[in-house]
């Protein structure tokens, strides 16, 4: 099935134009201003953002989310790890809808009113409408991530939020532009701290079963007050509380789930849990799960195809650093970064610690080449959590998105306006040279706001084929960067569909060949830090108007090859079930 595309959208300058004209001017000092001055200023701010390949068009958009970590004055932990969000599409009407995680509840006082997590509807043209009261998507938890999947196989994607402290809400989708909370019902509650949840089908019997990464045992009588490198008062790490076992429903196929934590193995070995990403690691045909740890080691749960898991990171090479210690891991996720068919793994982390690529080589063994690849150097200064491949260019190319945001005050900070404030960066990879480059001041004034981000999504929102980025930020402003780095370049977008013909198959490899050039991308949806991205997947194909070959295979052992599939479309990739 061919889906057309739409032409790009106009974009007004943001206000944050004539900000920027007027503080130029007044950095200029107090002589005479010359009308020629403020000519060629406001010239040069005009086609600096012409020239941007991202823009910021929140306020254009109709994104008016502001992150409340509620804080107190009491350093609660929570307050600072901040949110996720997501892209999904949950009327299907094939535009990419917005859904923000909002933590707006007093943790000192669990029964007061807070705010709400917001979902907002793409109108398709560029602007968002709140639809959040009469949907009923607003769950009021301390929120921390969420999962998008289509657990009832419907053909509607329902919500999963993580919470503090619980309970953790499944919002069921009714087809109708409303949803209702089945989180009792469905046995998925959690009473525990969790950050990040995934939707994956571990056993392969179409159904989503559901992960979930339960951070720390803390509560506001256990919560430890911290301090900073002044000395002053400040919010403490997790090594400050007990790590607690990640856990594993399984779906029952009528609606519920069954806590499978100690059959499957899951709880043989944790840390604090922060990011996940599942995918076919070892190309069984079987999902497994890496777990990103803050402050302890990683685990690669390899899945074993009787329903259980074994850890294997520590001998694969993933549970630590090139060190040998572990690392204070925050988001993650997984791509073939150097094309050669198997996935590799991607890590944030604190400060000083630097970003993380793990390459995976022969016989299913990882290596941290981060310093020998350029990665440590331009991420040590910040410290990262939200990351996201994509392709900026629509060239083939990859770039990754990392969201940065200090946890502790007195890091390398680019603000004076926020103790935690930091800028994000964008990381360019060259295949030839097997290096990051960064290619952060090339993008435009989207990158100069330094702020606290958390959560980061990857979508295309307004269907031009190029991948945008959506950012929630803690205790802040929510963002969207719209994709203008793509221009005049052909791709496509693949959307693999389940046995049953309604719901995305989770889980499934795709290789798109173009131009002698094979690409491997596997449909994951739920990682980076807490966020949810575009089920749709993306390849920039550069000046190909055909991809020679697209080849998938589903978690069932299916496989579908099609050639000479025209570019620029969202092509649908039906299972051979439904022939």
């Amino acid at each position: 099935m061919l889906l057309p595309s739409r032409p790009r959208l106009l974009l007004l300058i943001k206000p944050l134009t004539f900000l920027v004209v007027v503080a130029t001017l007044v950095l200029q000092g107090c002589r005479e201003p010359r009308v020629e001055d403020s000519v060629s200023t406001a010239d040069a701010v005009q086609k600096e953002i012409a020239n941007s390949l991202l823009i910021d068009v929140t306020q254009e958009a109709g994104i008016d989310f502001v992150h409340d970590a509620v804080r107190n004055g009491d350093f609660l932990f929570p307050e600072i790890n901040g949110a996720g969000c997501g892209f999904l599409d949950y009327d299907n009407d094939g535009n990419l809808d917005i859904y923000l995680v909002q933590s707006g509840r007093d943790l000192s006082s669990p029964n007061a009113a807070g705010k709400t997590n917001r979902l907002y509807r793409n109108r398709g043209d560029g602007t968002f409408e709140d639809v959040t009261d009469r949907s009923g998507a607003g769950d009021a938890g301390y929120g921390q991530g969420l999962a998008c999947g289509d657990y009832n196989n419907d053909g509607y994607v329902d919500i999963y939020v993580a919470n503090v402290g619980g309970p953790s809400t499944l919002l069921h989708n009714n087809g109708d532009g409303t949803f209702t909370d089945v989180t009792e019902t469905a046995g998925v509650a959690n009473g525990n701290w969790v950050i990040t949840p995934s939707f994956l089908d571990y056993d392969n019997d179409g159904l989503l079963d559901l992960f979930a990464t339960n951070y720390v045992d803390w509560s506001v009588e256990k919560n430890v007050v911290g301090s900073a490198s002044n000395g002053r008062p400040d919010y403490t790490g997790p090594r400050s509380f007990s790590a607690m076992p990640a856990i594993l429903y399984r779906n029952n196929g009528d609606g519920t789930f069954r806590d499978v934590t100690k059959e499957a193995g899951i709880d043989a070995a944790f840390g604090a849990g922060m990011g996940i990403v599942c995918a076919d690691f070892n190309d069984d045909h079987l999902v497994d799960i890496f777990v990103a740890n803050d402050s302890w080691a990683n685990q690669l749960w390899i899945n074993q195809g009787d329903a259980t898991f074994q850890d294997v990171a520590l001998e694969s090479g993933c549970a630590l650093s090139a060190t040998g210690l572990g690392q204070a891991n925050m988001g993650t996720n997984a791509e073939d970064l150097d094309g050669d068919g198997k996935l590799d793994l991607f890590t944030t982390n604190y400060h000083a610690q630097g970003s993380i690529l793990y390459l995976q080589g022969s016989q299913g063994i990882f290596m941290d080449v981060s310093k020998r690849v350029g990665l440590f150097g331009p991420t040590a200064a910040r410290t990262g959590f939200g990351a996201c491949f994509f392709d900026l260019f629509n060239d083939g190319s990859t770039c990754v998105y990392i969201g940065n945001g200090a946890a502790v005050a007195g890091g390398e900070l680019d603000s004076e306006d926020s103790t935690y404030a930091q800028k994000d960066m964008v990381l360019h990879w060259l295949p030839r040279e097997k290096k990051f480059e960064d290619i952060t001041g090339r993008i435009g004034p989207a990158m100069n706001v330094a702020l606290t981000t958390r959560g980061v999504a990857v979508g295309d929102y307004d269907n031009d084929g190029a991948v945008d980025l959506l950012i929630n930020n803690n205790h802040g402003p929510a963002r969207l960067l719209r994709n203008r780095g793509a221009d005049g370049q052909h791709w496509l977008m693949i959307r693999c569909l389940g046995s049953n013909g309604l719901s995305d198959a989770v889980g499934a490899k795709i290789f798109v060949t173009a131009g002698g050039k094979t690409r491997r991308r596997d449909v994951v949806v739920n990682y980076s830090y807490a966020s949810s991205c575009d089920p749709r997947i993306h390849f920039g194909l550069g000046n190909h108007e055909v991809a020679d070959r697209v080849v998938v295979y589903w978690p069932d052992g299916a496989k579908r090859t099609w050639e000479s599939v025209k570019a620029d479309q969202v092509f649908i990739a039906n299972h051979p079930a439904q022939d």
